[in-house]
């Protein structure tokens, strides 16, 4: 039997700190597929990087539509946050700032 998937999403600004929020998403999506395999789960990582609000919206938008995202995970205070949030809540998905502590939380809940 096939493992049920979890689609989420990591939309990150461009530059060094967005290469390190997709690290850390990476190692969340890691530790949560430990625990969701003894569920028959597995947690599937969609990664964007947005270079404005305008460009968050809209790839909250596709991670959500074409990439069945349950979740997207970005933000964290900078000008995409409000975005993401926006287009997640118009989209019916939850969003959830970008540290490694919040964002394995968020994955262990949505499990």
């Amino acid at each position: 039997m096939a493992a049920e998937e979890l689609a989420v999403g990591a939309l990150v600004g461009p530059g060094e700190a967005g290469q390190y929020a997709v690290a850390a998403a990476e190692l969340a999506a890691e530790e949560a597929n430990y625990i969701a395999g003894a569920f028959g789960k597995v947690v599937r990582l969609l990664a964007e990087v947005a270079t404005s609000p305008e460009d968050a919206a809209k790839k909250a938008t596709k991670l959500v539509r074409q990439g069945g995202a349950k979740a997207i995970l970005g933000g964290g205070g900078d000008p995409l946050t409000q975005a993401i949030e926006e287009a997640s809540a118009r989209e019916g998905v939850l969003a959830f700032g970008e540290t490694a502590e919040e964002a394995g939380g968020a994955l262990l809940d949505l499990l």
